[in-house]
């Protein structure tokens, strides 16, 4: 029986990563075989420059990720635990438990894939609403960009100036 893996963050095709990051994307694409696009009933939430997906009942709650089979999944997924680092070996509560959750293939299959799903309180988190990490990655790049287009262009004003203009919302 084929083993799975569902990523939705840093381990996604086209996601900023970091060096650590990179080896282990790298060794997903040698050792891996991408399935496509799928879904994980689940909430996101921005955990740092990464995601954090909490399984739960709500199905208008989605994570969006990618499936991979994994045709030797025992050395990958050491390794995977190792960057998540999670499992025998780590402080507990780990930051992530690798679990099997159900997961929904663009096409409607049903398989069951391993999972990092996140293991702390996600009270002062951000929930990404969307679903989809590199989504919201993206916003967050195309308004750093409009701000520094803005300020290339002198369209900004200082702290004093927005104050003043916004002060009859500001009173107290």
């Amino acid at each position: 029986m084929p083993e799975y893996l569902f990523v939705y963050g840093t381990l996604r095709q086209h996601a900023l990563r970091r060096a650590a990051g990179n080896f282990c994307y790298q060794l997903l694409q040698q050792h891996a075989s991408l399935v496509g696009q799928g879904h994980l009933q689940a909430k996101l939430h921005l955990v740092d420059y990464y995601p954090g997906a909490v399984p739960g009942d709500d199905p208008a709650w989605q994570v969006m990720g990618e499936v991979y089979q994994l045709p030797q999944a025992t050395n990958l997924l050491a390794e995977l635990d190792a960057y998540e680092q999670c499992g025998p070996g780590f402080a507990s509560p780990s930051e992530y438990l690798r679990l099997q959750q159900q997961i929904t293939l663009h096409n409607g299959d049903i398989v069951t894939a391993w999972v990092y799903v996140y293991n702390h309180s996600t009270e002062s988190l951000q929930q990404i609403l969307s679903g989809d990490f590199l989504q919201e990655r993206a916003a967050i790049l195309e308004g750093i960009a409009r701000g520094e287009q803005a300020l290339g262009a002198g369209n900004v004003i200082s702290h004093k100036d927005a104050k003043a203009k916004m002060a009859k919302w500001l009173k107290k």
